[in-house]
């Protein structure tokens, strides 16, 4: 005789195997979402390297505090620039890159950008955006710092800059400070990198690049 339906074991079977495939298609959409993000974190990284690069090519001398840091004779295999000295860098060189008719140092439209005014002494930091929604905002590119994307869409975290001396070169790393060793020869790499455990020490969540 033809059985009409199903039973309740195959429906748990099916339903089963259902939460399986969503769960496997969710994750590898996980994994493409923060894949992402870190290639557009070292897209900008390395755009702000090279910027600053050029800005010393060009001009003879290093921006802002670095320049000071540079003329000052020390033995010290690095220096750690504060968050502010930082955003007054990457400010600059954005300023500058949006002067009409300038040379830019950098493209403006690929950048991710906050108002310098938040708060960044939580790791619950929001207010990033692009730079160009930034613009349809209308708000003025001197109030503007450059970052990257972490955790939701408008989650925004800091590059550290690191000076060295002996070899008067510069590196941009998504490091933070609290994270970069204190190596010379491994300045801005993140704890975790070197294997320390870095979630229970970082309070600016960059471990999760």
């Amino acid at each position: 005789m033809r059985r009409n339906g199903f039973t309740i074991l195959e429906l748990l079977i099916a339903i089963a195997i259902l939460g399986i495939l969503v769960g496997l298609v969710a994750e590898t959409a996980a994994g493409a979402y923060w894949m992402a993000r870190k290639r557009r974190m070292a897209a900008i990284e390395q755009s702000l390297q090279t910027a600053i690069e050029t800005y010393n090519l060009r001009n003879g001398k290093w921006p802002g505090v670095l320049e000071n840091y540079a003329k000052t004779a020390s033995d010290k295999p690095y220096y750690v620039l504060s968050d502010d000295q930082a955003d007054s860098i990457f400010g600059q060189l954005l300023r500058e890159s949006c002067r009409k008719g300038a040379n830019p140092y950098l493209d403006p439209q690929s950048m991710f950008v906050a108002r310098k005014s938040i708060a960044f002494d939580s790791w619950k930091r929001k207010g990033g955006m692009d730079f160009n929604v930034a613009m349809r905002q209308k708000i003025p590119v001197s109030q503007l710092t450059v970052g990257y994307p972490t955790f939701g869409k408008a989650h925004f975290h800091r590059f550290t800059i690191i000076y060295k001396p002996r070899t008067d070169m510069v590196q941009v790393t998504h490091c933070c400070q609290k994270c970069c060793v204190t190596s010379d020869t491994e300045a801005g790499m993140c704890v975790e990198e070197k294997g320390a455990g870095i979630q229970s020490k970082c309070p600016n969540w960059c471990h999760d690049y």
